[in-house]
């Protein structure tokens, strides 16, 4: 529920970033999360909070 609960909030702060992942009913975790959201920035400008979620989800 907490996961579901993270997506959600995720996905009100960028619209769109998880492309209706919720519609497709996929298990996405953080690290998943991170790279869908730089790919959602590509070509635009620097995304900051993006390049640290994925930083974040390497040191595992």
């Amino acid at each position: 529920m907490r996961a579901l609960q993270s997506l959600r909030l995720y996905e009100e702060l960028w619209p769109g970033a998880l492309h209706g992942v919720f519609r497709r009913r996929h298990e996405v975790r953080g690290r998943q999360a991170a790279m869908t959201r730089l790919v959602w920035v590509q070509h635009r400008e620097r995304d900051v909070l993006a390049e640290a979620l994925w930083a974040v989800s390497q040191i595992e």
